[in-house]
């Protein structure tokens, strides 16, 4: 009887992460598009948030 309703706001905490971690990887994909290609060390430090975009991309 008590557990659920905290359960819930547990979950409704978790969901506000995931949108404000989504909301960072968009937008540093998005930086990444317009970042001019031919700064490789700027690339590499960004590969970790393109291979993550990859992975939503290919679920969705």
């Amino acid at each position: 009887r008590y557990f659920i309703p905290v359960f819930r706001k547990i979950q409704r905490q978790i969901d506000d992460e995931i949108r404000k971690q989504n909301r960072l990887i968009s937008q540093l994909t998005m930086w990444n598009e317009f970042a001019p290609t031919n700064s490789k060390r700027r690339a590499s430090t960004t590969k970790f948030t393109s291979t993550i975009g990859h992975k939503r991309s290919k679920e969705n």
